[in-house]
């Protein structure tokens, strides 16, 4: 018989299981998928970062 894991909603306490998204009861993301949302957040911005400061060297913008 599969074992179904739960946690409780940080927010409002109501049981869910680990691998939801967002909570049946309040309808917040679970602490696991907002720090996945960070996490892509930060990616992106590294490589926004890293594009804009590659693009300012190419066009001799960027200090020396």
């Amino acid at each position: 018989m599969p074992r179904y894991r739960t946690i409780a909603c940080d927010h409002c306490g109501y049981l869910q299981l680990k691998r939801d998204t967002q909570c049946d009861g309040c309808g917040r993301l679970t602490r696991r998928e907002r720090n996945r949302w960070i996490a892509k957040a930060v990616q992106v911005g590294v490589v926004l970062l890293v594009g804009v400061f590659m693009y300012a060297k190419l066009k001799g913008l960027a200090p020396q």
